[in-house]
């Protein structure tokens, strides 16, 4: 009976457990119910916030914006306000010195004043002398021409084919011997000498006859179809042998001695003589090299004697000066030319050059 009393009150606590259990089912129901209303209107809350948080920010933004902004501003403002106040300074500096120098002003406005008046009576007194003046041809003529200039004529040279005819024929002689030099074997033997003038005057004589007709046929044309008339046809005539002369003699120098070598040097020569010969410009006008070798090269001196011969405008001893340099020039290659012989004795040159074979 014990035992049946203790089951009928486990049964009887059960039954009550299990009607608090029921109670907390409801109650945790109601409670669910109510947290999922309220989880609802906070989560449309948070949806009507986000927008509205945004535009905050997005406010906020423009507010810094606008205040850097505004610090520039301020920072401009202020480097313009030290600036105007400078600019006054200087406007207050520039109005005293216009109130010191005002007097000065107004003392040349009187002088100005004067001078004008002065001028008006000078002009005044200018206008009635000149109406006192005779007006006739001499008056007129003394107003036109108040000064008389004379002109004495130094030299003829009514074109620049004279001015630059010097130069032209200087070069044509020496480009004609240095053509002969490279045409004609002139080292070339052909029979045994004697003695060196023998073998000199064998070479000389060659060249010496091209060197004539070379001159006088440059002469002819240049007197007979380009209408050159020399100012002193006696020095032209001695100028132009004396050149072609000269000129042919050096050509032949250098190829006799040298050869090829030779020939080579004699076109450096000419290609020198066009700088420093002076023969289109002064010298003056040239760089220092050409200057300095201006009195060594002989075509300074023949175009010399040829300018005073065709144009004159110097005179006869700036003629003869030139003259005996060319001259010199002519006796030294010669002299030279005969010494090389007297070297080399009866030996006949081995003529390999491009004149041809032996």
């Amino acid at each position: 009976s014990r035992a049946f009393t203790e089951t009928q009150t486990i049964i009887e606590q059960t039954t009550t457990l299990l009607k608090d259990l029921r109670v907390l089912t409801q109650q945790l129901s109601a409670q669910q119910t109510q947290l999922r209303a309220g989880v609802s209107i906070l989560n449309k809350g948070v949806n009507q916030l986000a927008p509205n948080a945004i535009t905050a920010f997005n406010g906020y933004n423009s507010v810094r914006f606008a205040n850097n902004q505004l610090l520039a501003g301020s920072a401009s403002l202020t480097n313009g306000l030290s600036e105007a106040k400078s600019g006054s300074q200087k406007l207050a500096n520039g109005a005293s010195l216009l109130e010191s120098r005002s007097g000065a002003l107004i003392d040349g406005t009187s002088q100005l004043a004067s001078g004008a008046d002065t001028l008006a009576n000078k002009l005044a007194d200018a206008s009635n002398r000149i109406k006192i003046q005779p007006t006739g041809a001499t008056t007129q003529q003394q107003i036109a021409n108040p000064v008389k200039s004379e002109m004495t004529e130094k030299g003829n040279v009514p074109n620049y084919g004279y001015a630059l005819s010097p130069y032209v024929l200087s070069l044509s002689l020496f480009v004609g011997a240095l053509v002969l030099n490279v045409i004609y074997p002139i080292r070339k033997t052909f029979s045994e000498q004697e003695s060196a003038i023998r073998w000199w005057l064998s070479k000389a004589s060659v060249a010496g006859v091209a060197a004539f007709m070379q001159a006088t046929i440059l002469m002819l044309v240049m007197v007979f179809f380009l209408g050159l008339t020399p100012e002193h046809p006696a020095h032209f005539i001695g100028a132009i042998y004396l050149t072609s002369f000269a000129y042919m003699s050096i050509v032949s120098l250098l190829v006799i001695v040298l050869d090829n070598p030779g020939r080579f040097l004699a076109m450096v020569l000419l290609v020198l003589q066009l700088g420093s010969s002076e023969g289109t410009f002064p010298i003056q006008t040239a760089n220092g090299f050409f200057q300095t070798i201006n009195p060594l090269v002989p075509m300074t001196y023949s175009i010399r004697a040829l300018r005073q011969a065709i144009s004159g405008g110097l005179d006869n001893a700036f003629y003869g000066g030139s003259m005996w340099v060319l001259a010199g020039f002519l006796l030294v290659a010669n002299l030279l030319t005969i010494g090389f012989f007297a070297y080399r004795g009866k030996r006949k040159f081995a003529h390999t050059s491009v004149d041809g074979d032996d």
